[in-house]
């Protein structure tokens, strides 16, 4: 009973850690240690050109593919974790 529940919180915690952005720039520097969010500010930031938002899009797409392959994965007990506390009865 409880199955549903604990998915659901480790699917906000995956996001909210994946999404981290304030304390990953405290990590070691380099590109082995860099977070796909940092990786993603710093390319596209580092032209000196402009910006290619074409490549900056898919950065993005790639980014988040991770994200949402879980959650189809998991979709069907997020759900049921989400509804399980508003039936009443």
């Amino acid at each position: 009973m409880l199955t549903p529940v604990l998915f659901t919180g480790a699917v906000m915690l995956i996001i909210s850690v994946w999404n981290d952005f304030s304390s990953a720039p405290s990590l070691p520097r380099g590109s082995r240690t860099a977070t796909l969010p940092l990786t993603l500010y710093s390319f596209a930031s580092s032209s000196t050109h402009g910006v290619s938002w074409n490549l900056v899009f898919a950065h993005v797409v790639l980014t988040s593919l991770p994200l949402v392959l879980v959650y189809l994965v998991l979709q069907r007990r997020v759900l049921a974790g989400l509804t399980e506390g508003g039936v009443t009865g």
